[in-house]
């Protein structure tokens, strides 16, 4: 969130904390104030912080999930194409399954 230019708002008062508590947890969510649109997402459990960005914050967190999104299928699609080359017949032999 921090990498997207989210500005993280510490819940370090018990009614921080408690308004912190009352917002939903763990997922991206939009407050409109005035005409602006602001993307929340609260993590109490994690860091006691609710994290706050405006549309070009939101943007470059989208980027950045869709890269690491490609990262993480680019790692996926290697090993599976490690364990496609890896012979089960040689460590288990003929018949394992039988």
């Amino acid at each position: 969130m921090s990498a997207a230019q989210f500005v993280r708002n510490q819940a370090n008062t018990p009614a921080k904390l408690a308004k912190a508590q009352a917002l939903p947890q763990n997922r991206m969510f939009i407050v409109t104030k005035g005409n602006k649109n602001y993307y929340v997402y609260a993590d109490v459990a994690g860091c006691q912080c609710v994290y706050v960005g405006n549309e070009a914050a939101f943007q470059q967190y989208q980027q950045i999930k869709i890269s690491q999104n490609i990262a993480q299928e680019q790692v996926m699609a290697a090993e599976l194409n490690q364990d496609a080359a890896f012979d089960m017949g040689v460590v288990w032999g003929p018949g394992f399954y039988y």
